[in-house]
């Protein structure tokens, strides 16, 4: 397995669980109606439901919008057939017939499986405090717990990591392009690469304001740093590939600091890895079953 890490083209590696759903032509208003019931329980109102459409040209993404009566929200564009661009829009549900009846059209015009609800995603773990959840074998100090020397954790083992003889490189050659699709980066740690020695970039697809080297949550940072945390220097852990000089990580921030996040913003961050050269993308999270999100992997492998 490690051999192919460094022999696909471009490999995409998620965790995501698939709920099954029935019957496509109901699943919109189904899940625009769970997820209402849900923000009431919270006391909030929703008022819109944000729903995706897969379009095949500028004319046909021109009629989604007229059909909705909405400004587009987001226009996703892949590198594949055009048929696989998306539109995310946001249709008010003020009036349910009507409302009912926008979604209808769209599923007779485009397909039932090419319009679907913009679904919330889950990461798969709770939020990680990355002074104390990151490493197990450390000590208290200061009622944190440290590390006293370089570790490294059961898992670069259990993967054979150590096994993997890195490419030879010209200066500044990057071969590995790295993706990680979750709730940021913590620029800054001691233990990580960082932009202006290893050229660490990404961007934000989520919708609040806050920059891509943030990391409010911590699991997107704990992810980084298994892949790549710097090895041999003495601190933290050491990682599957703990040399920075020989792979670039790149971030893409779909999922806020509660852990949670849509799927129009995974396709986005995916969009972003892809144009940006990735060989590897990493995401963990969970999700219902989306006919949108399987045309987006098979596109990305």
């Amino acid at each position: 397995m490690a051999f192919l890490l460094f022999r696909l083209s471009f490999l995409i590696v998620y965790a995501a669980i698939f709920v099954p759903c029935d019957g496509l032509g109901s699943r919109v208003e189904k899940l625009c109606k769970k997820r209402m019931e849900t923000m009431e329980k919270d006391g909030e109102h929703m008022t819109s439901c944000p729903i995706l459409v897969a379009y095949p040209n500028v004319f046909m993404k021109e009629k989604a919008v007229a059909i909705s009566g909405v400004d587009v929200m987001r226009d996703i564009q892949t590198m594949g057939d055009e048929n696989d661009n998306v539109l995310a829009l946001d249709v008010m549900i003020d009036d349910h017939e009507e409302w009912m009846g926008k979604i209808q059209t769209l599923e007779n015009t485009f397909g039932t499986n090419r319009v679907e609800y913009d679904q919330l995603v889950e990461l798969t773990v709770m939020p990680f405090n990355l002074e104390t959840d990151i490493v197990k074998d450390a000590t208290t100090l200061d009622g944190r717990r440290r590390l006293q020397q370089e570790f490294t954790p059961w898992g670069i083992t259990m993967v054979q990591a150590a096994q993997v003889e890195p490419p030879k490189l010209d200066p500044g050659q990057h071969p590995l392009q790295v993706c990680v699709i979750d709730t940021g980066y913590g620029m800054g740690h001691t233990d990580l690469p960082d932009s202006v020695n290893h050229g660490v970039f990404g961007l934000n697809t989520n919708s609040d304001s806050i920059s891509w080297d943030v990391d409010q949550n911590g699991h997107g940072t704990h992810v980084a740093g298994t892949i790549g945390a710097i090895g041999g220097n003495g601190i933290g852990i050491t990682s599957v590939v703990p040399d920075p000089n020989t792979y670039q990580l790149m971030i893409g921030k779909a999922f806020g600091p509660s852990g949670t996040s849509s799927l129009s913003n995974i396709l986005s961050s995916m969009v972003f890895c892809a144009n940006n050269g990735a060989n590897v993308i990493s995401m963990s999270f969970r999700m219902g079953y989306s006919p949108t999100a399987e045309r987006f992997f098979e596109i990305m492998y």
